[in-house]
């Protein structure tokens, strides 16, 4: 017999699956509690939901709330700081779910914003998330009251807060929190840089493991991004905007170097042509894609996941790329100006790391050479057809072909014509039933409602196909999720697009 800790873990390996979203998780907990009563209260309150987060915005959703509680589950909880009161502290920690995380959004505007939010902390709730909104015209030292009761909190979202730089340094320091996201604050136009906040980080901050700021008021300089990006040794994912245009700056461009093997995410391509150590980072966007982007790739960025080409100064480049055989398992190539070829396509035979390929516009004779490859590392494959009758074309290779196990369609208009719908349907439908171990199918480009309805006969085998089809996690082939199909399918599919 399985020990219960070890369907615990499997439950919560499971319960973070990365197709999963929230509907997906409701309905695995249905499921759940239909197995045993242990499983209801002993293994289903040890269960994370991560994509669970259920939102306390106004009267029915506190009601609902209360019915989520007797589930038995964890969930993170969203709370709008007036719906906290000391009935939803009782309910809370009186139910036999487990709240595992909880996000408060502050409007610091409400007059006792303050006192609700130490109802929460009073009784050790387990708040991780701190968003306040909108009080430019807060006094400093209602921000000094406020920002006393945040020592702990892991999360830190200010928007809009009119508040000296010194000042929200100070406060940082004093909660220390792991991410912090500043939208527009500090607020108000200023002609000094945030490089104290930066150097900041640089070399007192610890505990920061992601740092954002959405700032259009406040510059700063890409001297004190590449000093944060030298010393600081905790921040993984950074997010920054509004770089100076400083002219000693730019002359000081060439001497730059970066070395830094602890970010993971990070916005700006601008800089990397500065690393000169190998990266953590695992996503790249390159907007143009040539001899020094292959270069930084090649020597410095061998641990991305997944690399995005907008452009190319040459498909040799693409080529190039892909005969690395790197570590990036996702390829996204959406270059106007060079389309996915045959001399491409040779190339993907001696790459054996690409599980995902995302591409734009491609010809019927391209898809065909891609499916008559059977990449024995490819198994999923998203573009956009050339015309409507791609599916019809290509029907037999998607068979035929033993290694893609999703297919993501994009970028059509929806089919019009009654016959259209229900013959691609039905071709659909045919493709899924020999392919039983189909992950993901996307084709949303059909049009069905009240007035242009699924024939019983399909209706039949969906219900049929979606019964024992239980590796299928993604489906759609209607773009609006209000149609019958929709609704026809919901009950035995996961996800629903």
């Amino acid at each position: 017999m399985v020990p219960n800790y070890v369907i615990v873990e499997i439950l919560n390996i499971l319960s973070h699956y990365h197709y999963f979203n929230s509907d997906i998780s409701y309905r695995l907990v249905k499921k759940f509690r239909l197995v045993s009563k242990e499983w209801n209260e002993k293994i289903l309150p040890k269960v994370s939901f991560k994509h669970i987060t259920y939102k306390v915005e106004n009267n029915k959703s506190l009601e609902n709330l209360e019915k989520i509680m007797n589930f038995g589950i964890g969930f993170n909880l969203t709370i709008a700081s007036q719906w906290i009161s000391q009935k939803l502290v009782d309910m809370i920690t009186s139910g036999k779910s487990n709240v595992v995380s909880i996000r408060t959004n502050i409007d610091a505007k409400h007059p006792n914003y303050i006192e609700q939010y130490k109802i929460l902390t009073d009784n050790s709730l387990p708040v991780e998330i701190i968003d306040i909104a909108r009080p430019s015209s807060m006094a400093l030292t209602t921000t000094d009251l406020l920002f006393q009761q945040f020592l702990g909190v892991k999360h830190v979202e200010l928007q809009s807060l009119n508040i000296d730089l010194d000042t929200l340094i100070s406060h940082i320091d004093y909660i220390k929190p792991e991410i912090l996201r500043l939208h527009s604050t500090p607020y108000g136009f200023s002609n000094k840089p945030l490089d104290p906040l930066y150097d900041y980080l640089a070399t007192t901050n610890t505990t920061m493991k992601k740092f954002a700021v959405f700032n259009y008021f406040w510059s700063v300089t890409k001297k004190a991004i590449v000093n944060l990006l030298n010393n600081n040794r905790t921040i993984t994912d950074l997010y920054v905007t509004n770089f100076s245009k400083d002219s000693e700056e730019l002359e000081d461009l060439t001497k730059w170097e970066i070395y830094n093997n602890k970010l993971e995410k990070f916005s700006s391509e601008e800089f990397l042509p500065f690393w000169r150590s190998e990266s953590r980072i695992q996503l790249i966007n390159f907007a143009n894609f040539a001899e020094e982007e292959l270069r930084l790739v090649q020597h410095y960025f061998k641990n991305l996941q997944s690399l995005v080409l907008r452009n190319a100064k040459s498909q040799d480049f693409i080529i190039d790329v892909i005969k690395l055989n790197s570590s990036f398992k996702e390829f996204k190539l959406t270059t106007p100006e060079i389309k996915f070829n045959n001399d491409i396509i040779d190339s993907l035979k001696l790459n054996n790391k690409i599980t995902s390929l995302y591409l734009g516009t491609i010809s019927n004779e391209i898809v065909t050479r891609i499916l008559r490859l059977n990449h024995p590392s490819i198994t999923l494959l998203s573009f956009t057809p050339t015309s409507q009758e791609t599916l019809s074309v290509i029907r037999d290779d998607i068979l035929n072909n033993t290694t893609i196990h999703s297919y993501n369609f994009h970028g059509l208009t929806a089919y019009t014509k009654d016959n259209e719908n229900v013959q691609t349907l039905e071709l659909v439908i045919t493709i899924l039933e020999q392919k039983p171990y189909m992950v993901s199918f996307n084709y949303p480009f059909l049009h069905f409602n009240s007035t242009h309805l699924v024939p019983k006969s399909l209706e039949l085998r969906l219900s049929a196909l979606f019964n024992k089809h239980y590796h299928l996690l993604s489906f759609s082939v209607v773009p609006s999720s209000s149609t019958t199909l929709t609704d026809l399918c919901s009950p035995f599919i996961f996800l629903i697009k």
